[in-house]
C-alpha cells in the first residue's frame, strides 16, 4: 500500500512540473532552461521559418507589352523550368514555359524576355522558377504589377482610429 502511495505521488509531482513548465514559457515561444543559444543579450536566436525556396532572384523591368526579366542563380541548379502566367486579364504571348530542362551554375544570370498583351485596368505577370538545387527540389514565384496604379481602390468612407494597443483601425459604416 506505501509503494501505491508513493507511485501516485511522484505522478502529481510530474504532473505538477509539466505545468510549471508550460506556465513559465517565455514569451518568445522558448520554455524556460532551453536550450537555444544566447547572443550575448537577453534576445534568443531564432531559426527562421517558412518554406524554403529556390536560391535565385528574379527582377525585371515592365513595358509596353513586354517584361524583360533577369533571373541570377545563387547556387548550382539543374531541370530549370520557367513559367509565366498573367491574372487580372493580361495573357502571356509566345510559349508559358520560356524556358524547359536548363542547367546553370551559381551565378549565372540569365534574361527572359515574356511578351504579353494586358488590359488598361490593373493585371499582374506571375513568374515561377523551379528546379533542382543542391540535390533539393525547390521554386520561387515573383508578381510584377501591369498599370499597379489602375487599381481599383474603394474610396474608405470609414473613421481611422487606433485600437488599444496603438495599432491603426477603421471603423466602416453600413452602406
Amino acid at each position: 500500500m506505501r509503494s501505491l502511495g508513493m507511485a501516485v505521488l511522484v505522478m502529481c509531482l510530474m504532473s505538477a512540473c509539466s505545468k510549471d513548465a508550460v506556465r513559465s514559457q517565455a514569451s518568445d515561444g522558448t520554455m524556460a532552461g532551453s536550450t537555444a543559444k544566447s547572443t550575448g543579450s537577453s534576445q534568443k536566436e531564432r531559426t527562421p521559418t517558412g518554406k524554403p525556396s529556390a536560391p535565385v532572384d528574379i527582377s525585371g523591368s515592365i513595358g509596353e507589352g513586354v517584361a524583360s526579366l533577369q533571373l541570377l542563380f545563387h547556387g548550382a541548379a539543374e531541370n530549370v523550368e520557367v513559367r509565366v502566367w498573367g491574372t487580372d486579364g493580361l495573357e502571356v504571348k509566345g510559349s508559358a514555359t520560356p524556358i524547359a530542362g536548363g542547367r546553370y551554375a551559381s551565378g549565372d544570370r540569365v534574361p527572359v524576355e515574356v511578351t504579353f498583351s494586358a488590359p488598361s485596368s490593373a493585371s499582374d505577370l506571375a513568374v515561377s522558377v523551379s528546379g533542382t538545387f543542391n540535390g533539393n527540389v525547390r521554386s520561387r514565384v515573383q508578381s510584377f504589377s501591369v498599370h499597379g496604379d489602375k487599381r481599383s481602390q474603394k474610396a474608405g468612407t470609414g473613421e481611422s482610429r487606433t485600437d488599444a494597443e496603438g495599432r491603426p483601425i477603421k471603423v466602416m459604416r453600413p452602406e
